[in-house]
């Protein structure tokens, strides 16, 4: 059978946008989720949001965003009797905002370590853009705590394609990674004006550029221009590489790894 990858696209689009065009109804999904604060081990505040009750789901997020960008999946997956845990990884969201320690398997670690409590096995472990390289970095570390993985638009560092191969980054310059990586040069650049990069990032790397509503850009803007948010974990494309690439050394990818598919 012939996949015709448009009209794949075209129907994921639409289902996508029949629900985050829907009404949030934030006091409905307080009655399910609560936001709690976890301590590392290096006592740094990892916020995260919970609820549900069942086997384990971890979302992951992406940049520059944070738990709230699962907020219509979580109610759906409560529905279908999972207990779901969406944390804002160490310098996002409301978590803390720590000088160093952001290399990809601190980070994984952090989760890790926060989730215990809710299941240290069965994991389904759920990672988008950045946080997807975080996801793997877990499960390549300790496969035996996942059951499944699911990476969305993110490639583990050291095991991705050149980029000219990859469909979604083609014509796409990634200006912005660079940019982000050098140091003090966006803090100074982008105070007061921390805005004007999310719009750019919301608005000229989606699909659709109205996908992303003046009310969910101010919701991330809000965090990125707090103390320490524009300096993000800059280390992580290239600890990630490094850490990843060891990783990968005689070992192949978690076997229970899924592309963009729930299972």
């Amino acid at each position: 059978m012939t996949l015709n990858l448009e009209t794949i696209t075209d129907v994921t689009y639409e289902q996508d946008l029949a629900v985050r065009t829907r009404q949030w109804d934030k006091t409905a999904f307080e009655r399910t989720f609560r936001h709690e604060i976890g301590v590392t081990q290096d006592n740094v505040r990892i916020h995260y949001v919970v609820g549900g009750e069942g086997p384990l789901v971890v979302l992951l997020h992406g940049f520059p965003q944070h738990w709230r960008e699962w907020r219509f999946i979580m109610a759906s997956l409560a529905e279908e009797r999972y207990t779901v845990v969406a944390p804002d990884i160490r310098g996002f969201g409301w978590s803390d905002k720590p000088f160093g320690s952001f290399d990809v398997g601190t980070v994984a670690e952090d989760v890790r370590g926060l989730t215990k409590q809710f299941s240290d096995r069965d994991v389904r472990l759920v990672g988008h853009d950045l946080g997807s390289g975080v996801a793997y970095a877990w499960a390549a570390a300790h496969p035996d705590d996942i059951s499944r993985l699911v990476l969305i638009e993110g490639l583990p560092a050291g095991l991705e394609p050149r980029s000219a191969a990859i469909p979604m980054l083609r014509g796409k310059p990634m200006w912005h990674l660079a940019f982000g990586s050098t140091p003090d040069i966006p803090e100074i650049l982008l105070a007061d004006r921390e805005r004007v990069l999310m719009e750019f990032l919301f608005r000229q790397g989606a699909y659709d550029q109205t996908t992303f509503s003046e009310e969910e850009i101010e919701a991330y803007v809000e965090t990125f221009a707090s103390l320490g948010g524009v300096r993000r974990p800059r280390p992580y494309p290239v600890d990630a590489s490094e850490r990843c690439a060891q990783q990968a050394t005689g070992r192949a990818a978690p076997h229970n790894a899924r592309a963009c598919r729930w299972r």
